[in-house]
């Protein structure tokens, strides 16, 4: 199943402010966000050697809340299930094109990706090899460790080594995940009505909005990104830039309404932005939380949202943000 078979039959829960990813076992709140401003990120990250820090990222995302979700007796015939149930749930999202896992020998996992999503752009991603190894250690219950990777921009592949029992980190209970990511209203912008206008196009089993692909994912990754490997001046001028490409130049006040619709859109809440002098906040009803034990962490989101209205504020700064009752307060200067 494609993905815009499973928003059409409804495996992605859609409403104005969020996304829900019901394919698999348990459903997992998920958000769209473009593929150019992670793969720069990234990029931006390797040349300043920061790979470590963002593989590590990758590992705690899927390590956090996936474990859980995985039925205890998948470890009898875990390479079948690879193959199977996973292959088949990352095609459905867009993650990849295909995956194949094999059992060689010296107790190793080879796992092959055809067209992943995290080197479409750049061809390289410690993230994905972090993803993999989470993946590995969660399904067969050992930990492993990377002996072998190499990634191009149509493919991966990794040969992981098999070792001890695997204990997953601590993370938030699945309760309290899906109490505090509640669903968005039924009354806004929308995945569904948009892509019914046009506005948002599915390409290749991609989603599109202005011939530009976004990525699904689980949005536990975004809070790590904050936690572990910011960067800060890099992120707002990548988002700055990408804003650029993506938008003509207009009016202050129609750019935010773009701007709001869009991320309402792709799952990240109900959005309202207020400008008084030189402050702006914008806030977010009901925004995603993540598995992570970590505090939850929306600095990556409020320098990507300053990033893509920088044309029209040019002194836009993060100046902080407040959590009240499911009503995430962001706070700039302009």
């Amino acid at each position: 199943m494609r993905l815009s078979e499973s928003i059409l039959k409804g495996l992605t829960e859609v409403r104005s402010g969020s996304l829900f990813n019901k394919f698999g076992v348990k459903k997992r709140r998920s958000v769209f966000f473009f593929e150019e401003i992670l793969a720069d990120y990234v990029l931006a990250g390797v040349r300043k050697k920061k790979s470590k820090q963002f593989e590590e990222s990758g590992y705690k995302w899927l390590a956090s809340g996936f474990p859980e979700s995985i039925p205890t007796f998948v470890r009898t015939f875990p390479t079948s299930f690879m193959n199977t149930v996973v292959n088949r749930m990352h095609i459905t999202t867009g993650a990849f094109d295909s995956l194949k896992v094999s059992v060689l020998k010296g107790d190793r996992i080879k796992i092959e990706v055809e067209n992943p999503f995290t080197t479409r752009v750049h061809g390289k991603n410690p993230t994905e090899r972090g993803c993999w190894r989470a993946m590995v250690s969660a399904i067969y219950g050992r930990e492993a460790v990377c002996v072998h990777a190499k990634q191009s921009r149509k493919r991966s592949e990794f040969v992981f080594r098999l070792g001890k029992r695997w204990h997953p980190p601590k993370c938030k209970d699945r309760k309290t995940y899906l109490r505090l990511n509640r669903e968005g209203v039924e009354t806004g912008p929308n995945l569904s009505n948009l892509l019914s206008r046009k506005e948002f196009v599915l390409r290749d089993n991609n989603l599109c909005f202005k011939g530009h692909r976004l990525v699904y994912s689980e949005n536990t990754t975004f809070h790590l990104a904050g936690i572990y490997c910011l960067l800060p001046k890099d992120l707002l001028r990548i988002s700055e830039k990408f804003a650029n490409r993506l938008f003509e130049r207009t009016t202050r006040e129609k750019k935010l309404k773009i701007v709001k619709a869009l991320f309402e859109a792709t799952g990240w809440g109900k959005l309202s932005v207020s400008i008084r002098g030189k402050r702006m906040v914008l806030k977010m009803v009901n925004p995603p939380y993540g598995f992570q034990i970590e505090k939850d962490n929306w600095v990556f989101f409020s320098l990507v949202f300053a990033g893509f209205l920088r044309r029209e504020f040019p002194r836009i700064k993060l100046r902080g943000s407040k959590l009240s009752k499911h009503i995430l307060s962001i706070f700039y200067s302009l």
